[in-house]
């Protein structure tokens, strides 16, 4: 059996006698010599730990490096992550040409985030020439080595007709399967195929798991279609999702949570939401509308203070509006 990439999330699991578990440090150190004494797998470690900055300094040039190594001694793993961080601009500059050469050469040896990789540059068209069927074949060969994430893109495949003939059986299929397995997008494509035949139940389950698994701007996303619904239990999962999106740190999710909640008739949502709304403020974010000013006037919360944010806000409010450097504001 080949030996295997050593990862910190295993070390996270492993036994509370195990000193690896509980000093990182010590972990990244020991993951260096190994991968220093030759091993393929431990220089493979080593970079992500450089880019996690699990127990070491986050050095992304550094860890490019040592993806490097392990590509130039035959690692698809390490080819992989080459074309990673060619694409994404980690530790040297965003190439996605270059990108797709690096994943090709995993994808030639079956391996599975190489061959989702590439079929997803080839999907987009983004430094190679679009090619769905190449994709298509790439996802199914993914797909058929457990990857979740491929399993999803041939739910899209199925579902919007991409090449192929539209099955919704078979996006639902593969959806379900890609959930199954923890993908958070399957999770939401299955839980809107639920709602469609009114498996209310089943589509609130793949909701939540999906915005508690999901990243930030994914949940941004989710919630504007959750919120919406006339179905008031996934509604208050998309409200869910708005806190989860708020972990962004960016000022336009301050004030969505604080515009749902200033909306809300309980008094305790309403005090929540000036506090959403003044982090808004504070974090740059300009109001056309001027909800906090609006809430703490109408709502009758810290009689005054509407007025005299509104009056305080005032001269940079003049300064934003006749700025020739005046950007678009979202509302």
């Amino acid at each position: 059996m080949s030996e295997q990439p050593i990862s910190h999330a295993d070390s996270a699991a492993a036994p509370d006698d195990d000193p690896k578990a509980k000093d990182p440090a010590a972990f990244a150190r020991t993951v260096r010599i190994r991968a220093l004494g030759g091993s393929l797998p431990a220089v493979v470690s080593m970079g992500h730990l450089l880019l996690s900055g699990h127990g070491i300094a986050r050095d992304e040039a550094g860890a490019f490096r040592w993806f490097r190594i392990a590509a130039d001694g035959s690692s698809p793993d390490g080819a992989n992550m080459v074309g990673r961080c060619y694409e994404l601009g980690l530790g040297v500059a965003r190439d996605p040409g270059e990108a797709a050469r690096w994943y090709r050469q995993a994808a030639d040896r079956a391996h599975d985030w190489g061959m989702f990789n590439l079929g997803s540059l080839l999907l987009a068209g983004e430094g190679i020439a679009a090619d769905r069927p190449a994709a298509l074949s790439l996802f199914v060969r993914s797909a058929r080595k457990r990857n979740v994430k491929a399993m999803n893109m041939l739910g899209r495949f199925r579902e919007e007709s991409w090449g192929v003939r539209r099955k919704d059986h078979a996006a639902r299929y593969w959806y379900k399967r890609a959930a199954r397995g923890g993908c958070f997008r399957g999770q939401f494509h299955a839980g809107r195929f639920a709602l469609m035949r009114g498996a209310h139940d089943e589509a609130e389950r793949w909701f939540a798991r999906s915005v508690e698994g999901a990243p930030p701007d994914y949940c941004r996303d989710a919630a504007a279609i959750l919120v919406a619904h006339p179905d008031e239990a996934v509604r208050a999962i998309g409200r869910r999702a708005l806190v989860r999106a708020c972990e962004s740190g960016e000022a336009r999710d301050f004030h969505a949570l604080g515009r749902m909640l200033a909306a809300a008739p309980a008094a305790a949502d309403r005090k929540a939401a000036l506090g959403w709304l003044r982090r808004a403020r504070d974090a740059g974010f300009d109001d056309p509308e001027d909800m906090l000013g609006n809430l703490l006037r109408d709502r009758g919360f810290l009689r005054g203070t509407g007025i005299r944010w509104r009056v305080a806000a005032l001269p940079s409010r003049l300064g934003a509006w006749f700025s020739p450097k005046r950007q678009p504001r979202l509302s």
